[in-house]
């Protein structure tokens, strides 16, 4: 049920705020003492951290450098477990500010709030909102969780949770968006558009929503960190002429783009650690073999390591990629990802035989489809 998807916590920076570079967090639940404690894992200036703390007479402490307000989560263990070992998760998702912020004591965090924090109460605004939202997905999930694996299988049944699933999608997107709307001066609505813009956003559809925030959210360090995302996303959209790619293949042989002018090109962004990616190989193959004689080539572009260069080309071999294949194997900090605003995999770019763009992202039927249309004739 590939449509019916869970909905994470994003940890994503926030903006400069002149509070300090500090924060503490001080916070009581019950009456827990050793080994029970307390985990606090955010994202802040590109680095994951996972800060811990013990838990006396049920209080504790946390501290750390902090500039600007950046979403969390607040772990308890109630028994000592780490987090690895815990099955089940007392937590709170927050947004972890500079300076001094307290939480209401509980038994449970999951029970618990930030005090006096205009921040957390924007951000406990939009979660009320997307109270009923979750209520529905949830009872699609169990509807699927319930059924057997006969009842799975059926197209009817499938398309069905599949449609039930794309509706609670769209309800949520509508009241990210009147959040969005109604909170143009609050950091959660920056996050809230990079949730509404999904893995891959539309560059028509987010821009102008980010354009409507306040210049005070856009111009602080993670709005122009994500106006420059948008700027980049703008560069590759349809219309435009793709950037250049010059990438050694499997043997160090430096490929350029532009020497395949004159062909439709499929840009295919993907690595052999990638399983999505892996599961779309047969349709391209497919794609690939009817196409190739009409003036049709391939570009495959790995994201994978130095170390699993090996992967790499085993991964071609194994999914009889016959179509040319580069990287500078360097994961998610290959800069030809970056010049085409890449983040997440699978992703394609269709060009014409000028190097222009005219289509993104297809799949399944939808790029012999396309390819059909430009090539079929020939």
């Amino acid at each position: 049920m590939k449509k019916l998807l869970i909905t994470a916590f994003i940890c994503a920076p926030g903006f400069l705020m002149a509070q300090g570079n500090t924060f503490r967090l001080k916070g009581k639940i019950g009456a827990l003492n050793a080994p029970a404690k307390a985990y606090l894992l955010y994202s802040y200036n590109s680095k994951t951290r996972l800060d811990s703390a013990a838990i006396t007479g049920g209080r504790f402490e946390l501290t750390g450098p902090l500039d600007y307000p950046v979403t969390a989560t607040l772990i308890i263990s109630h028994d000592g477990k780490n987090m690895r070992q815990m099955k089940g998760q007392d937590k709170l998702n927050f947004y972890l500010e500079p300076g001094n912020m307290h939480l209401t004591p509980a038994d449970s965090i999951a029970h618990s709030g930030v005090t006096g924090s205009a921040i957390n109460n924007e951000y406990a605004a939009l979660q009320k909102a997307l109270q009923p939202v979750e209520k529905a997905y949830a009872a699609v999930y169990a509807e699927y969780a319930g059924a057997s694996e006969e009842e799975r299988k059926s197209d009817t049944f499938r398309k069905a949770i599949d449609a039930k699933a794309d509706a609670n999608q769209q309800d949520r997107r509508s009241v990210e968006l009147a959040f969005i709307q109604s909170y143009p001066n609050s950091l959660v609505s920056l996050h809230a558009i990079q949730e509404y813009g999904g893995a891959v956003p539309d560059v028509d559809v987010v821009q102008p929503l980010f354009e409507a925030l306040s210049a005070q959210v856009r111009q602080t360090a993670p709005g122009r960190r994500y106006g420059a995302y948008l700027a980049r996303l703008a560069r590759t959209a349809i219309g435009k002429t793709a950037p250049e790619i010059a990438l050694p293949d499997t043997a160090g042989k430096v490929i350029k783009l532009s020497s395949f002018r004159g062909k439709y090109v499929l840009i295919d962004f993907w690595a052999s650690w990638c399983g999505p990616c892996r599961a779309e190989n047969p349709v391209v193959v497919k794609a690939y073999e009817k196409y190739k004689s009409k003036g049709f080539e391939i570009l495959g572009v790995s994201l994978d390591k130095e170390t699993s260069k090996a992967a790499w080309i085993k991964a071609i071999r194994d999914d009889q990629l016959t179509w040319p294949q580069v990287s500078d194997l360097k994961y998610w900090n290959s800069a030809v990802a970056d010049d085409y605003g890449v983040r997440a995999i699978p992703q394609n770019f269709l060009l014409d035989p000028q190097g222009k763009i005219i289509a993104k992202n297809l799949r399944g039927d939808a790029l012999e489809q396309k390819l059909g249309e430009a090539l079929g004739a020939m």
